[in-house]
């Protein structure tokens, strides 16, 4: 469910698009202050911290969604009061998935709420047991509050579709604890067909929705994920590390030859005959990061960092065909480097430059080919 209110931060000179929501933190009292939510997967609840450190702070109560009887409460500067009877519209695991779709949202992927209508969708055009259960996982992974707004409909709100993954004769889904809870008929069934051909008719098409690259076939591009050597990161194939800097891949620059691009990039940083000899031989992208994180850099370094990065992953695709053959059958599809150069500059949670520049690579590559 977006809010529809925007801030971001600045790292590295990168900006952060982010967006906030109101929350208790529980710090002897409650106090009533904002969430504020970031595309890196950072949260702020006094205090920035990586959302798996988020989840446990909610879990253990540190951002609310329960409140005592009789608590105190306060908004800073404003007003204290008393919690007389205090009711929680949001469970811990609720506020969880619900900040997990926003972090998804401000990213450009799609949420729960995207994945439980593309599921619709796809049960519709072709309905069949395997894809009624994909539905039905991805409408219970949206977050319980967020439902009612699936459809778009203020006025049958998520009833069709519960009515839809209700098997006749059962009672209607989300109201299984009530012994009053009405049984869906074959009748009902029917009702829920009927609406979702009138729905589908009216939903307008995705490329009408947004505005689309005139040049760019007007569908969905898929989004190859790749982090470096030793990151395991939830969700990305770690058979794409090829795509990393920092992958073993030796590159060759003015005949010296480089254990991997990243070496030569912080080896082209520095004007120090020392330093560069001693990245040359560093074994690990770790070694190279502890030896040049705080060595000065060469003259207007941060002007001519993407042009030296790009002749470097340039020369790594070229001196390795089967590299090249593998980044060229990616097609159009979005390359999203994440924990691959230790700067939110580089990585997919900031600019994504890494991804990018992959990208012009192969563009170059797919253009070498063409008669």
């Amino acid at each position: 469910m977006p809010t529809y209110q925007r801030t971001y931060r600045i790292v590295d000179g990168a900006r952060i698009e982010g967006t906030w929501r109101p929350a208790f933190i529980r710090n002897g009292d409650y106090y009533l202050t904002d969430l504020l939510i970031y595309a890196d997967g950072k949260v702020d609840c006094w205090g920035l911290v990586g959302f798996e450190e988020f989840c446990a702070k909610v879990r253990d109560g540190w951002v609310a969604t329960t409140i005592a009887p009789g608590a105190r409460a306060s908004a800073h500067m404003l007003a204290s009061w008393h919690m007389a009877d205090p009711v929680s519209w949001v469970t811990a695991e609720q506020l969880i998935a619900e900040v997990r779709d926003e972090i998804e949202r401000l990213r450009g992927e799609p949420t729960s709420e995207d994945r439980c209508l593309a599921a619709l969708r796809r049960y519709l055009a072709k309905p069949g047991p395997s894809r009624f259960g994909e539905l039905r996982s991805a409408y219970l992974a949206v977050p319980e509050r967020v439902r009612i707004f699936l459809l778009g409909d203020q006025d049958a709100k998520d009833a069709p579709l519960r009515q839809l993954l209700t098997p006749a004769g059962e009672p209607l889904m989300g109201f299984e604890w009530s012994p009053d809870a009405p049984v869906v008929t074959e009748a009902d069934k029917e009702e829920a067909l009927a609406y979702f051909a009138e729905w589908s008719r009216a939903a307008v098409p995705e490329e009408q929705a947004r505005w689309r690259d005139p040049e760019r076939p007007p569908v969905q591009r898929d989004i190859v994920w790749f982090a470096s050597s030793g990151h395991r990161v939830v969700g990305v194939d770690p058979d794409n590390e090829w795509l990393s800097p920092a992958s073993p891949h030796p590159v060759v620059v003015a005949g010296v030859e480089w254990p991997t691009v990243l070496h030569a990039y912080w080896a082209a940083s520095s004007s120090d005959p020392e330093l560069i000899a001693g990245i040359r031989s560093c074994g690990t992208a770790q070694e190279v990061f502890r030896l040049v994180r705080d060595a000065p850099r060469r003259e207007r370094w941060p002007e001519v960092r993407l042009a030296e990065m790009a002749r470097l992953l340039g020369l790594k695709f070229r001196q390795h065909p089967d590299l090249a053959d593998k980044l060229v059958a990616t097609g159009d599809s979005i390359l999203a480097g994440t924990s691959v150069m230790g700067s939110d500059f580089w990585d997919s949670r900031g600019q994504n430059w890494i991804g990018r520049l992959l990208e012009f690579v192969r563009a170059e590559l797919v253009s070498a080919a063409v008669p």
